[in-house]
């Protein structure tokens, strides 16, 4: 807290901060809003979803009037909508793919597995493409945790991200993965929220998502900036 403070008194351009955490400076002065030009709100379906409805709003009321407000997601659900309209005035809406259209640049599987084989089933996808860059979603820790140790077992370079881990172990393992020391990165859906890493290639769905939008995040992790991926979706026998 010290180090952010220090940080914030040098008067930075570009303040990047969770909601949470820069709410905890706008209430103690830490920041001065006072020549705020711009405030952006990425995955903004995302905040909304985990309940930072309240934090977001006493954010945008500490901006002074005259600022932009931009509001970012991949995906626009109706929730996104109406805090869009009541914090934007006269909004431009900017889209860099029509709504609702596949990203050509992927290539979307589904591949049928028994339940007691999906690991089995992801070291084999792994193997077939082993130059691949992959990240592999979990839909739990646990789940997170024992993919990533059955993969290690079988002699992959992997990490994991998950809720638990504190910002200087997230910090670690994507910066190992963006290097390419790790070639298998194992993650939940909230944790691999905003991962912007070009070089992803493969996504691997360990079990399917439940909602429309979590694949569309999911899936586009990879095919990005013009580059073409894969996503692969294990569909249980049982789950059909």
């Amino acid at each position: 807290a010290r180090d952010e403070r220090r940080a914030l008194a040098r008067g930075p351009a570009v303040i990047v901060a969770t909601p949470g955490r820069l709410l905890d400076h706008l209430t103690r002065g830490s920041i001065d809003t006072s020549q705020v030009a711009a405030v952006v709100l990425d995955e903004a379906d995302r905040m909304l979803d985990i309940g930072f409805r309240d934090d977001l709003k006493a954010i945008l009321a500490h901006a002074p009037t005259g600022h932009r407000t931009h509001l970012m997601s991949a995906t626009f659900p109706r929730e996104v909508r109406a805090l869009a309209d009541s914090v934007q005035d006269d909004a431009v809406h900017v889209e860099g793919t029509r709504l609702g259209a596949a990203n050509v640049d992927i290539d979307h599987r589904i591949h049928l597995v028994d339940s007691h084989e999906r690991v089995s089933a992801i070291i084999n996808l792994l193997l077939a493409t082993p130059e691949a860059q992959t990240l592999v979603f979990g839909r739990t820790r646990a789940d997170v945790a024992k993919i990533a140790k059955d993969l290690s077992q079988a002699r992959f370079a992997v990490g994991s991200l998950s809720g638990e881990m504190d910002q200087i172990a997230r910090n670690r393992a994507l910066a190992a993965f963006r290097k390419g020391d790790l070639r298998v990165l194992v993650a939940t859906d909230v944790a691999a929220r905003g991962i912007d890493v070009q070089d992803i290639a493969y996504v691997i769905h360990a079990e399917p998502p439940t909602d429309a939008d979590s694949y569309t995040h999911r899936s586009g992790r990879t095919g990005r900036a013009g580059r073409k991926g894969t996503s692969s979706v294990l569909v249980t026998l049982a789950g059909l």
